[in-house]
């Protein structure tokens, strides 16, 4: 059974955690943990009032029971580096508040055909650190989803798609994994 190290549990699958147990805060899982689970942490205030939300994808992949076997004379491998992590802050509310009027904004542009220009505003958004403005600055660039809009004045860019496709996932939109992995090459 999965437990947390700090704080109590408020209900089936819901914990309080005071801020000044966050730095010690630690998920203890049984070593046959295995899968993928969606998380979604909430700030909240004494009265209970929501001051920030995020989402988060706890992926865990199980574990060989076996270490892997080698042919005769076949030297082990190293193992392949994993991308630096990247720890992205939590948006402010003022932040993300921000950032989802810019996404508005240039969601708006996208309907009216102004792709140049809602790229503007979707990158912004993606600078404050909003994942859905990378998400949706990626799209327009992917060659997939820049043919719904409907453009032919703005060109497809695959490497653009691509770096805002990674952006929106190390933002926290799981989604974006998905499009990442079908996106293609060129």
């Amino acid at each position: 059974m999965a437990s947390l190290s700090e704080g109590h549990s408020i209900a089936p699958g819901a914990w309080a955690i005071p801020l000044n147990g966050l730095p010690r805060l630690t998920l203890n899982l049984p070593a046959s943990a295995s899968g993928r689970s969606e998380l979604l942490i909430s700030l909240v205030d004494e009265d209970g009032r929501l001051l920030a939300e995020a989402r988060v994808s706890l992926v865990i992949q199980q574990q060989a029971s076996v270490p892997p076997s080698f042919a005769a004379g076949e030297k082990e491998r190293a193992p392949v580096p994993l991308p630096p992590r990247v720890d992205v802050p939590a948006l402010t509310p003022a932040d993300r508040e921000s950032a989802q009027k810019l996404l508005v904004r240039g969601e708006r542009d996208l309907e009216l055909g102004n792709i140049a220009q809602a790229r503007q505003f979707f990158l912004r958004a993606a600078q404050i650190g909003l994942a859905e403005g990378a998400l949706m600055l990626a799209a327009t660039y992917d060659p997939r989803e820049l043919a719904r809009f409907h453009s032919v004045s703005v060109q497809p860019n695959v490497a653009e798609a691509r770096k805002w496709y990674l952006r929106a996932v190390e933002l926290g939109a799981p989604e974006a994994a998905h499009k990442l992995a079908t996106l293609g090459g060129n």
